[in-house]
């Protein structure tokens, strides 16, 4: 009979190909693992993540295509939803669906380190907005040890929009 497979959690945190961190700027820092790249899932992304007191591990944002849930395994979450704060403890599973424009973010309210699992969808194409930061993004076909083999990504101000025939022949 096969094995079913079965990953540690922690010990991918230690694995360079399937680990990475964030770190900007006086709020954000996290190191993340991939748990369901690490089990080889394709339909669905599962991280490790951990970000330490006071940190989150990304700007607030909202994405118009992966549907992400959040599961509290230790610590404690402040979930920024909209202009709303909620405080998650473990146990706590939180779903925030795409395209809602409901711009969201987890960031740390304890004095231990915040342990989280998140869940995503794999879809090869997202758009994400940043409405502090007043950006959007575009990632394709993947990107980082998150993800797997780099695809392309794109962040600029939501203002440099351009017409859909800018800089086209005419010819």
């Amino acid at each position: 009979m096969d094995r079913a497979p079965v990953v540690n959690i922690d010990a991918i945190l230690d694995d360079p190909a399937l680990s990475d961190e964030n770190r900007h700027g006086a709020r954000i820092a996290a190191r993340m693992a991939a748990v369901g790249r690490a089990l080889g899932t394709s339909q669905i992304g599962v991280t490790l993540t951990v970000t330490p007191p006071g940190k989150a591990a990304w700007p607030r944002h909202f994405h118009h295509v992966n549907e992400e849930l959040f599961l509290i395994l230790s610590g404690e979450a402040t979930l920024r939803y909209g202009d709303a704060a909620q405080t998650l403890r473990p146990g706590d599973m939180v779903r925030i669906a795409p395209g809602t424009g409901i711009p969201f973010q987890l960031v740390n309210a304890g004095d231990e380190d915040l342990r989280y699992l998140a869940f995503s969808g794999l879809a090869a194409t997202d758009v994400f907005e940043y409405p502090d930061s007043g950006k959007i993004g575009v990632v394709t076909g993947g990107g980082g040890p998150m993800r797997g083999p780099h695809g392309r990504s794109f962040f600029a101000p939501a203002s440099a929009e351009v017409g859909y025939w800018e800089g086209e022949a005419e010819d």
